[in-house]
């Protein structure tokens, strides 16, 4: 356990604030936000490696905000673990906590320690790093901050900022990566964990072992595969289809395989998977069910808008925009098939031979990312040997109340939020949200109050179950797309409707513009959605604008055919039907219309 005076020994003595002198290392640390009544930014000096207190020293910033009902005591600290691996104490992040517990920072102090290597931390650079010369890679791993950039150093240096601020216990709020933080803290500080909060976790950690499972692509495959069904299952017109969802998906790889397409790739197929917004799973289905009878332009226009245009394969991008922390911690922290004491070389070869005797299926890993790899093939020549995983292995979880939050279209979560929530005892519980994405807790979309509301009772009473139903449905999967003529006004509808799809409120990002089915243009700003030559049917362009507002209802100004329409409904609904109501050029009209053609 590290008291306060094995922080002592371990520091410099070090407390880093704008203008305040250092406080001497005879002193026990103590920092200067421990009495501070606003916000309190300050820095901490923490060993490179905790178990040597001889190592050289990291910089790690930190966010103090205490409750804002300074009449009375605090009623305890929650801990903001933010995902990424990325940068954790910069504005957006501390914005995000702050929306998302809302009224409980009256009386709660929040605290949010940056990750090593990232932000205003210690950082270091590797500018080599590519991952089409492995030995870039090596290079960097090699480097002294490559073996201890990892989440069991990282929670050590949030209990070092605990120790210092004088605080007992803390509610860890882990999110994505941040819920591989929070069972770590937890199993390593019981004593100090008073209750935990982990939305969306993904990345599973191994009972046995400790390290996080599902950054290779086998898993990650799986999960998204898993996905695919969800939306289909609750839709008239996509139930009906021929086959399964996973067997669509196989069809798809096995044709693609025979019958290269330019525009649908192995690779941008695997990106749809993996594009975790509502508007994919809308379509997907219906749009696999499309390509395999002969019409390949649905799920051309997706691949268009979630995968990486031709030619431009290249992972090293993804790489440039975080420093080598963001590697570091998914090769340190993560559980590969190959031996973490063995060379680059070997790893390689063990790699290599798991994969011949555990064939990838339906996609391999080379068909999904090209020659480059995934992240196993980029572990393998992280050769820093760390065998320090986020949890002990010896290490039990304290037996604590523990909400966990997962969405049924994020890839994996729902059975990992429960798997982990189990592992806390009895007190763990799990809020599935339907139809909800990644991070529902601090993301917007319709259903982030819900989440929010749920969050906020599980930290008033953490001993009172959760009875908040979120939901994130807010549409109908489509079954098939209409080749067709239809009347004018069905026509402008459906073009209509497939215009706002991709714009679903509940998109944690998503694009400006996509391209219409057919043809056209479709671009959206600050809720218009413009419609220039959109093509959804054949042959049958229209042009407009389509006001979204904030009741929830879609008001449309057409032009298709030589005719003048006017159009209003409501997008966001999950029903297989839609009452349309309007004028064409002029007259007033209402009908009923199927929401999936």
């Amino acid at each position: 356990m590290v008291t306060r005076q094995r922080i002592a020994l371990l520091l410099t003595g070090l407390v880093v604030l704008t203008g305040i002198a250092a406080v001497p290392a005879s002193e026990v640390p103590s920092s200067p936000c421990a009495g501070a009544t606003e916000r309190c930014t300050a820095s901490i000096r923490v060993p490179l490696n905790w178990a040597d207190p001889d190592s050289p020293r990291l910089s790690i910033p930190y966010v103090w905000l205490p409750h804002r009902d300074r009449e009375e005591a605090s009623a305890g600290t929650i801990l903001g673990l933010q995902g990424g691996p990325d940068q954790v104490a910069d504005p957006g992040s501390v914005k995000e906590f702050t929306t998302a517990l809302g009224s409980t920072l009256a009386d709660h102090d929040l605290l949010i320690v940056e990750r090593r290597g990232f932000g205003e931390s210690t950082a270091w650079k590797c500018p080599e790093l590519t991952v089409h010369d492995p030995a870039t890679i090596t290079a960097c791993a090699n480097q002294p901050q490559g073996r201890y950039d990892n989440t069991a150093q990282r929670v050590a240096d949030i209990d070092a900022v605990r120790v210092v601020l004088g605080l007992d216990r803390l509610i860890l709020y882990g999110n994505s990566y941040g819920s591989v933080d929070g069972p770590a803290y937890a199993a390593r500080y019981p004593r100090h964990t008073a209750a935990a909060i982990l939305d969306s976790p993904n990345d599973p950690l191994d009972a046995r072992t400790g390290f996080a499972q599902g950054m290779d692509f086998p898993h990650i495959q799986a999960a998204q595969l898993a996905t695919v069904p969800v939306p289909c299952a609750r839709s008239v017109t996509c139930r009906v289809l021929p086959g399964t969802a996973r067997g669509r998906v196989e069809q798809l790889v096995t044709r693609l395989r025979a019958h290269p397409d330019p525009r649908v790739s192995l690779q941008g197929l695997n990106s749809v998977l993996a594009y975790r917004m509502p508007w994919t799973a809308q379509q997907l289905n219906g749009a696999a069910a499309a390509y395999l009878a002969g019409d390949k332009a649905p799920l051309r226009r997706l691949v268009s808008v979630a995968g990486p245009p031709p030619g431009q394969q290249d992972p090293d991008p993804m790489l440039r925009m975080h420093p080598p922390a963001y590697l570091a911690y998914f090769c340190n922290d993560s559980e590969f098939h190959f031996d973490r004491s063995a060379g680059a070389a070997q790893r390689r070869k063990q790699l290599a031979d798991y994969r011949r005797t555990h064939p990838e299926r339906p996609m391999t890993t080379a068909e999904a990312f090209g020659r480059y790899g995934a992240y196993e093939d980029w572990c393998a020549n992280w050769t820093t040997g760390v065998v320090d995983p986020p949890v002990p292995t010896a290490a039990r979880y304290p037996d604590i109340p523990v909400l966990t939050i997962a969405g049924t279209l994020d890839a994996g979560a729902v059975s990992s939020a429960r798997q982990l929530a189990a592992r806390f005892g009895k007190r763990g519980q799990t809020l599935v949200v339907p139809f909800g994405t990644h991070a529902g807790s601090l993301t917007p979309s319709i259903y982030r109050p819900c989440v929010d509301a749920a969050i906020r009772s599980f930290i008033t009473a953490p001993r009172r179950p959760v009875t908040d139903h979120c939901s994130g449905e807010n549409f109908r999967a489509l079954g098939r797309f209409p080749r067709g003529a239809m009347d004018w006004p069905a026509t402008a509808y459906y073009t209509a409707a497939d215009a706002v799809a991709p714009f679903n409120p509940n998109n944690a990002f998503g694009p400006s513009e996509v391209p219409g089915l057919r043809g056209g243009t479709i671009t959206h700003r600050d809720n218009r959605v413009t419609l220039n030559e959109d093509r959804f049917l054949p042959g049958t362009a229209v042009s407009g604008t389509v006001e979204l507002t904030g009741d929830g209802t879609a008001h449309a100004r057409l032009r298709t055919a030589g005719h003048r329409i006017e159009l209003s409904w409501r997008p966001w609904v999950a029903r297989e039907t839609v009452r349309l109501r309007g004028t064409a050029d002029g007259r007033p009209f209402s009908s009923v219309l199927p929401r999936t053609s």
